[in-house]
């Protein structure tokens, strides 16, 4: 009986916190990776299709890659949901204050 109330209200908040759509472009993989400002003592995580487009924003940005794994952008989207939860404030291109 327990068990019953315990998944049907796991059931309720995945409706209502997730929309997930099934396009195939969430769910192609990439890179999701964590990056690194020292200017602006913050962290920038985000989604590359593959290194060759990581390399490119490493050499047009002053940003060090801290770290990177296998992903695609629906693993981004519950990272950032979670940062989020967590309290941890971020900008609209996906900047997070470093905690200092």
């Amino acid at each position: 009986m327990n068990n019953r109330k315990i998944l049907k209200g796991y059931q309720a908040l995945m409706s209502s916190t997730f929309n997930v759509d099934t396009s195939s472009d969430k769910f192609k993989n990439g890179i999701i990776y964590t990056l690194y400002s020292d200017e602006f003592n913050s962290l920038k995580v985000g989604f590359a299709e593959n290194e060759r487009v990581l390399e490119k924003k490493l050499s047009s940005e002053a940003l060090f890659l801290l770290d990177r794994k296998k992903g695609n952008k629906k693993d981004l989207f519950l990272l950032i949901n979670t940062l989020k939860e967590l309290g941890i404030k971020y900008s609209d291109n996906l900047y997070f204050k470093y905690p200092s």
